[in-house]
């Protein structure tokens, strides 16, 4: 369970931004939008020779007065050819070095552990949603002996075929019993947090999310307003970091790197070509 939400919540996270550059294929796209996702931040670097963008994780040498990376060695996590991740210290920010992307503005907290922690209150949920409606079935139990079994059988079948009547000796009656366990019915109550749950995490990960009609019972319209004004900020501060990532990849690496939300061409963000002096 906790596997099966945290691929959903990641996926539509994923599926929000868009990127391209020249040369840039689809598993080059993938990776880069994977390591934004978790760890958080990627470096992106030219490969040499090529022109094209290159990514992969790194490791920080140095650090500048704002607690930035200003020197970093790239990570080979794969044993890709060196040619293709050089194993050497460079810059960041300066021409022939490296830029980093960051997951989001404050460059901590990575969308993965978001969507882990509320993956595990969802399956956690679901597990005592499960052991709830279980202890609603509990089976009857019906006294008898050898002489009477079949008859009482027969009225045991009859109530679980939902006859509207059933014609029966007033002893047969007073052994029919349920077994009683206590247990509250919560399972609406639990159904009803789960949406809740549902609706925070993705307004964290700045996902459009149309409120339930369960949860839209209790909340009125300022603060749906501001529940849209919160995913709003969450997407932006994502889609920020990534305008921050193309203007670097064009103004230090002199190549062309555009982004934008899915489904949302008026948001496109192309940077300019490179001038070639």
């Amino acid at each position: 369970l906790r596997r099966m939400y945290f691929e959903k919540y990641k996926a539509l996270f994923l599926s929000q931004f868009e990127v391209s550059s020249p040369g840039l294929d689809s598993r080059a796209v993938n990776y880069f939008l994977n390591k934004r996702f978790d760890p958080g931040m990627v470096a992106g670097y030219e490969i040499p020779h090529t022109g094209i963008i290159g990514f992969a994780p790194f490791a920080t040498q140095e650090y500048d007065r704002y607690s930035y990376p200003s020197v970093i060695t790239l990570v080979n996590e794969r044993g890709a050819p060196p040619s293709l991740v050089p194993k050497k210290r460079r810059p960041v920010r300066e021409k022939g070095g490296a830029v980093i992307a960051h997951c989001n503005l404050d460059r901590l907290l990575s969308p993965c552990w978001i969507v882990r922690q509320y993956a595990n209150k969802l399956a956690e949920t679901d597990r005592v949603i499960s052991t709830n409606l279980t202890l609603q079935k509990m089976p009857f139990l019906m006294v008898s002996k050898p002489t009477d079994y079949r008859q009482r059988q027969l009225i045991l079948q009859g109530i679980m075929a939902n006859k509207p009547a059933l014609f029966v000796k007033s002893s047969d009656v007073n052994n029919i019993q349920s077994v009683q366990t206590g247990v509250p019915y919560v399972i609406d109550k639990l159904t009803q947090y789960k949406a809740c749950l549902d609706g925070e995490v993705k307004t964290l990960l700045g996902i459009d999310n149309t409120q339930s009609d369960i949860k839209s019972q209790y909340i009125n319209d300022s603060e749906v307003n501001s529940n849209n004004e919160e995913i709003g900020l969450a997407k932006q501060g994502f889609l920020a970091s990534l305008e921050e990532f193309a203007k670097n990849v064009n103004d230090v690496l002199g190549m062309d790197f555009s982004v934008r939300l899915r489904g949302h061409p008026e948001d496109e963000k192309h940077t300019e070509e490179p001038v070639n002096e």
